[in-house]
């Protein structure tokens, strides 16, 4: 009676996929991501790691509010299908075009989110010094007769594009995770043809 009303299954996936997805999205961060002027060779594993956490726990939290704030309008069949999926594992075929949809939604949706909050965070961090020099290393380099990149500025690591970094952090942990659901759909499948 208690396994039927609270989705213990949903709560366990939830988790696994925040860990997944701040483990890859922090390797990715490490290596990427640059966040000037106080590293101008990247970030740190610890820091690439808070980043992720922050940035995961705020989307897993935004994504739970517009959810439960959704299912109130939907059809009666759609919100049962839906909820039978979610919190249940119930799989209808009816419930596959919508399902999809709704992965490319979310995946949008997560790098929206990620991407106000990055920008968030690096204004909530970054004192009024270090945002101007952040401005003065954003500007374009060309000044006259200096070419393109100073001598000094020519052994940093060239700055990334949030966004490019971003998405491709988004694009790894969601591949990863629908690796992880496909691979617990064959599973349950020959589990049940087994047993």
């Amino acid at each position: 009676m208690f396994a039927s009303v609270l989705p213990l299954r949903a709560i366990a996936f939830q988790i696994l996929f925040l860990l997944m997805a701040i483990a890859i999205e922090s390797h990715v961060f490490a290596v990427q991501l640059t966040l000037p002027p106080k590293q101008t060779n990247g970030i740190s594993p610890q820091q690439s790691v808070q980043i992720a956490a922050t940035l995961n726990l705020l989307t897993a939290i935004a994504g739970w509010f517009v959810f439960f704030s959704v299912q109130p309008l939907l059809s009666p069949l759609l919100k049962q299908q839906l909820l039978g999926f979610i919190f249940f594992d119930q799989w209808s075929a009816d419930a596959a075009f919508p399902a999809i949809l709704a992965g490319f939604l979310t995946f949008f949706a997560s790098f929206a989110v990620k991407l106000l909050g990055l920008s968030a965070l690096e204004w909530l961090l970054l004192s009024p010094a270090e945002w101007a020099a952040l401005r003065e290393a954003s500007s374009p380099r060309y000044r006259s007769g200096q070419g393109l990149l100073r001598d000094k500025d020519r052994d940093k690591k060239p700055p990334t594009n949030l966004s490019n970094t971003l998405l491709a952090a988004n694009a790894f942990s969601y591949t990863a995770i629908l690796a992880v659901l496909f691979a617990r759909r064959i599973v349950d499948e020959v589990i049940l043809r087994v047993g």
